[in-house]
């Protein structure tokens, strides 16, 4: 069996707080529902996220969709291995100033270079992260 991963992309919402945001969503091909696997916000520490059975177009922010590639079945458990490998993202009160923030998009691009690195997604996936809006804006 065979599933298709993609990167989804949300747009800010000021008056909750949210930034934009990505995560990676892994589905069957035509299916609209999979599963999504984030580093979810928080004031002192990201947490991982991982929710089956969801659909990324039911949420009002939601703005986009890039495909990745395809998964072989047999690689989507050690997919979700380099998923909770991945260090997540801190505080912004525990970065010193001067340095860059890790967020949601990099804890993405983490994930590709390491699932890459351990031969579960090809080798070109990482440059298709380019053509991704990193900042969207919830229109009024």
């Amino acid at each position: 069996m065979c599933y298709v991963l993609s990167v989804v992309y949300f747009a800010a919402d000021p008056l909750s707080g949210r930034r934009s945001h990505w995560s990676l969503f892994l589905r069957r091909p035509g299916c609209p529902t999979g599963t999504i696997y984030e580093a979810q916000g928080g004031l002192l520490q990201m947490v991982y996220g991982r929710v089956e059975d969801s659909s990324p177009a039911n949420d009002p922010t939601f703005r986009g969709e890039e495909i990745l590639c395809e998964l072989e079945g047999g690689k989507v458990s050690e997919f979700d291995a380099v998923t909770r490998d991945v260090e997540l993202p801190s505080s912004p009160l525990k970065v010193s100033a001067g340095y860059h923030r890790r967020d949601c998009q990099d804890w993405v691009a983490a994930v590709l270079k390491l699932a890459v690195e351990r031969k579960v997604l090809p080798v070109d996936i990482e440059e298709k992260l380019d053509g991704i809006p990193k900042l969207i804006l919830l229109e009024s």
